[in-house]
């Protein structure tokens, strides 16, 4: 897999742990960046782009990224906003 990959994998792991009974799917590019759909039943609750800096290289690690999404309570802001955007410093991690 690639570090692209493995981190949609995690912020995708991380919400369906968060969320039971949700299901999260791949929704369409927006330039470059990527973009998850949770869905409840039918219904689309939330759509997260996902920056393409935040996804490319080695900074954050999937660890790193991990940790940051549990720290700043994402599902909270996905329960609460039909749209959220994930880059470094909405996570609370320092850009290289």
């Amino acid at each position: 897999m690639s570090v692209e990959e493995d981190k949609m994998a995690v912020i995708r792991r991380y919400l369906l742990d968060a969320l039971p009974g949700h299901d999260v799917q791949d929704g369409s590019r927006m330039d470059l960046d990527r973009t998850l759909l949770v869905f409840h039943g039918v219904e689309v609750i939330a759509t997260l782009v996902i920056t393409t800096a935040l996804l490319d290289g080695s900074h954050p690690s999937a660890l790193e990224l991990e940790r940051a999404l549990r720290n700043e309570h994402v599902v909270d802001w996905v329960l609460s906003s039909p749209v959220v955007y994930l880059q470094h410093n909405t996570l609370g991690i320092a850009e290289r």
